[in-house]
């Protein structure tokens, strides 16, 4: 399943499942969070999200902005693509605490 890497990328950031609620277990039993809950998880971080299916491409591409940063996730199924961009909200927002 391609959500293993994401899943992967977005515990490398100190995320952790503790509370279930909103969340799916990959392959291997590690939790995960849906679509909404990354959404909600962003959108307490102060970030915006914006989920795109280009026609044709067979692909997914979620577009991210806070005050301080931006990015663009692109990849085979929009969970993947939302948990790698909740990945790089919580990167970018560690970063900017960590300048602060």
């Amino acid at each position: 399943m391609p959500n293993e890497f994401a899943v992967d990328v977005l515990y490398s950031t100190g995320w952790l499942p503790l509370d279930t609620s909103g969340c799916s277990k990959d392959v291997t039993g590690r939790w995960y969070p849906s679509r909404d809950r990354c959404e909600r998880e962003c959108r307490d971080l102060g970030a915006q999200m914006n989920a795109t299916e280009p026609r044709g491409f067979g692909c997914v591409t979620v577009d991210w902005e806070t005050d301080a940063d931006s990015g663009r996730c692109i990849a085979g199924d929009i969970d993947e693509a939302m948990i790698h961009a909740l990945a790089q909200v919580r990167r970018s927002c560690m970063t900017t605490v960590a300048q602060a």
